[in-house]
This record gives structure tokens, sequence and C-alpha cells, in this order.
């Protein structure tokens, strides 16, 4: 069977997809990316001889749901895990664990994970960016060794684009590029991140995956809402740090974040993907102290000293926003209107009792 090729849709060695009037066929198995159609990506795609060009007949296969397992056909029942079992002896599906009769269930058609118990006092360290000050540390051959080798091509496209350009105009040149240095690092590990899950199939409990423009990924956990839409969790370099802020299709770049009393457009961007049984919201109040959390937050980012910042989420002029919160910061910070706000109550993504953060 040939089917029409989509993004955001889970592939199987030996697929054949159909794009733009040309037949592929699957090499490794993948979810595909908006930027990763069969064209493009021959790592994950052969084109198919002449001869064995077939027309188009069938919609996409169906959509990955979260977890690292396969989608093939129930052993018992011949139902594809996420569907409705068919077998009435009840016998456990042999792909998901779920009962034929019923729905295979759990974690994207696979049974949720036994997480092994871990201390609400011990988080998972954030991931770092590059420290940009480390550019004046460099010699002029390496600058420009690193210059002329693309290390900071990247950063400088984006910053050009308009992306990340906090206060951009009062720097010099030496400090444009240190901070082109500092966010090409941070955009060439995302997508490495961004790799490993939809190449690799990297399950975690929750991870954090490249991003552009306004197509968010179906497994984007939410991180609240704004006038009947969805907002989701992102995050984004700015001045050094990886900051929390919101994203949404309907957004002017796709993310904002809030820094310095501003709102951050943000074209390029990390979005938190994860299993949302996993991971609940937990009330707080007026400075944040993890110890009196009781439980284990979300990675989310960091100052560009490298105090933490955890994922946050408060209610603002009738909507209720992601943002983020530090030891040091009196409430959490969202971004509004263009601006950052304050806001004393609110709440912090944690794991759920027992979860595996170490996965």
């Amino acid at each position: 069977m040939v089917w029409t090729w989509e993004p955001q849709t889970q592939y199987n060695v030996g697929d054949v997809v159909e794009y733009e009037g040309i037949d592929y066929r699957v090499i490794q198995a993948h979810v595909s990316q908006s930027d990763w159609s069969p064209n493009i990506v021959p790592a994950l795609f052969n084109r198919l001889p002449e001869d064995q060009q077939r027309p188009p007949h069938a919609p996409g296969p169906a959509k990955n749901q979260w977890g690292g397992g396969n989608n093939d056909p129930c052993s018992n029942c011949g139902g594809n895990c996420g569907d409705t079992c068919q077998n009435a002896d009840s016998n456990k599906c042999g792909n998901c664990g779920g009962d034929c009769g019923g729905t295979c269930g759990g974690y994207g058609g696979h049974p949720a994970p036994q997480p092994e118990q871990a201390e609400p006092s011990q988080p998972p360290l954030p991931s770092q960016v590059v420290d940009h000050n480390s550019w004046f540390n460099f010699s002029d051959q390496q600058k420009t060794e690193l210059e002329v080798g693309g290390g900071i091509a990247a950063g400088l496209a984006a910053l050009g684009a308009g992306y990340f350009g906090y206060k951009h105009h009062e720097k010099t040149q030496e400090q444009q590029k240190a901070h082109a240095f500092a966010l090409t690092a941070w955009i060439q590990e995302a997508k490495k991140r961004r790799d490993a899950f939809y190449v690799n199939g990297v399950r975690p409990p929750t991870i954090w995956v490249y991003n552009e423009g306004h197509h968010i990924p179906k497994e984007a956990l939410h991180g609240g809402y704004e006038e009947g839409h969805p907002l989701f969790i992102c995050r984004s370099y700015v001045e050094g740090g990886l900051h929390i802020g919101k994203a949404a299709p309907e957004m002017p770049e796709g993310a904002v974040v809030g820094y310095g009393n501003r709102e951050i457009q943000a074209g390029q961007y990390e979005v938190l993907l994860g299993n949302p049984r996993l991971v609940r919201w937990v009330d707080f109040e007026g400075t944040f102290d993890i110890e009196r959390l009781g439980a284990i937050p979300v990675e989310g980012g960091h100052e560009a000293n490298g105090q933490v910042l955890y994922i946050a989420q408060a209610e603002y002029n009738g909507g209720v926003h992601p943002g983020k919160v530090g030891a040091t910061t009196d409430g959490a910070y969202i971004s509004y209107a263009n601006r950052e706000k304050s806001v004393k109550q609110y709440r912090v993504l944690c794991y759920v009792e027992g979860v595996n953060v170490q996965v």
C-alpha cells in the first residue's frame, strides 16, 4: 500500500509513501517532521525505481503516540496498539500489554512504565548553554576558524532575522559574535535532542525538542490557554540563558519568552514534549523554595549566571500562562502584552510521585 506522506506521522521500515507524485520506501523508522520530506532526507527514504512507482491511494498511517514502542498489529487479535482489541478471550496484547477486548492503553499504546521511587529534593540539572563570554577567551585565529567553519553562522542568521534580539543594536560587533557563538551551540544541541526523539525513538517522561515557526508537535505539553486557545511550554536562548515561555500557532513567530521586563519573540525555540500522565501542576505562593515543593520539578532552563529556572504557570487576565520561576524570583514570571508580569500565586510543573526522571 502507498501512503500519502504527512508530517508528525510514525513511519516504519518498509512503508511506502508518496510525496509530490513520487514514491519512496522508508529505510529508517521515525516520526516525520515538517522539514523532513522524502525528497530532502535520503537517510530516511529511498526513492523507488521508476518501474515500481505507484499512484497514491490511501491516507497516511496512524499518527504516532507517545512511547518508544512499535505500532505492529497485536499478536493476539491483529489490532494496532491504541486501537480497541477485538479478541474476546481477554489475552494480553503481545505489543502493549493491554487486554484484548479492551483498549490498548497507557504510554502511547504501551503500558505506563513502572517507575523507580525518586527523592523529591533531587531534580535533574537543566541543560546548559555555552557561556557566551567564552568567546572572548579565544584567540583571533580561533575566532576566525569558528567563523569560517560555521561556528557562529546559525546564531548570526537568527540574530539577523530579529530573533533573540534583546538590545541587539546596543552591542558591539564582538558582543554580537559572542552571543551568536552561544546561540549557534544551543541550536546545534537542541537539534540533537530533536533527532534523538524523532529518529532514535528516545522517550523519557519529558524532553525538550527543537522547533521552528508555528507548527506545534502533537506531543507538546499544554501549559495554559488564552482566549480559548492552548498555550504550550517552550524555552529559548536569550542573553546567555534559557528562558521559559509559551508557544502557539497564533503567535507572530511561533513563541515568546519573557526577559528583562519584555516579551521576546522567538521563531527558533524548544517545546516541551511528554506524557501528560507523568506530570502534574503543584500550587505554590511567593518566593520559590524547592525544599517546600514536595515534588520533583521538571527541567526548565537557567539564567546566564547558571541559576536554575523551573516551569511555572499562572492565571492572568482571564487566561493561564506558562512562565518561569527561580530561587531568587519573588513569585513566577509570565509574559503578557509585550511585558513580563510577576504573579504571587502560581503552579510549578512536577513529575508525578514515583516517576523515574533518569529514564
